[in-house]
């Protein structure tokens, strides 16, 4: 788990473990933890990664090598900020297409809100190629016809192995993304609503709204942003 990055996973399965065999050991089921003098795998971090723009273009560059559909969400996830569970989970009836905006549903969002993004052409020409081999879903799970894409542990296993940058998560996009709309000028109250990030608690008409709230300037930040990603690959 820590070569392949994913230091906090490895925390907390050492976690896990550890705290089953204190139980065996608190039930004289054995002797003693075997971790014990077992130091944690991977030193705590803030989370802070954040991808340099040499980084994003390698694993654009990448996830266009690696294609459908681990790519494609790969890239939605460059381009969009949202998270790899929404992205994967994608229905098309989750697009407006003449609005040009993908609504995600509350009981799809981590904090139970429903969030409108709007799309930029980078964007739908990624969900316009996607193959049609689900009437819902854009990137189902192989051989369901019920659920959707789940395999993002060996997926990105795979993708690494097309880059040679320092280790790194998925979430990592989502932050690179909401800084480098910061670098370029975007406000930070319209970087949090693309994120689907809001304070205060809003709820009935207002709710609704609040919904829509900045979609205009939303959308400038997302084109501007698919502008900067695109144009690292000239």
């Amino acid at each position: 788990m820590v070569a392949r990055g994913s230091g906090g996973a490895a925390n907390n399965a050492y976690a896990a473990i550890s705290k089953f065999f204190n139980w065996c050991a608190s039930r004289d089921l054995i002797t003693a933890s075997p971790c014990i003098g077992v130091e944690r795998p991977s030193k705590k971090n803030s989370r802070d990664r954040v991808l340099s723009d040499s980084e994003t273009s390698a694993v654009w560059s990448a996830a266009s090598e690696v294609g459908f559909p681990f790519g494609n969400i790969v890239q939605l996830l460059m381009l969009t900020a949202q998270r790899r569970g929404e992205v994967a989970t994608m229905e098309r009836d989750h697009i407006d297409w003449d609005e040009r905006i993908w609504h995600i549903p509350e009981e799809l969002t981590k904090n139970s809100r429903p969030h409108a993004v709007p799309l930029s052409p980078y964007v739908l020409s990624i969900i316009e190629a996607v193959p049609m081999l689900h009437a819902r879903f854009f990137f189902p799970a192989r051989g369901s016809t019920t659920t959707c894409f789940s395999g993002f542990g060996r997926s990105k296993e795979r993708l690494d192995k097309e880059l040679s940058i320092k280790p790194w998560i998925l979430h990592d996009l989502r932050r690179t993304t909401a800084t480098g709309m910061a670098g370029l000028g975007i406000q930070p109250h319209i970087v949090e609503r693309v994120l689907n990030h809001s304070t205060g608690q809003l709820g009935g008409v207002a709710a609704v709204y609040n919904r829509f709230q900045y979609i205009d300037e939303m959308r400038d930040a997302l084109e501007k942003w698919s502008e900067h990603v695109l144009s690292l690959q000239s």
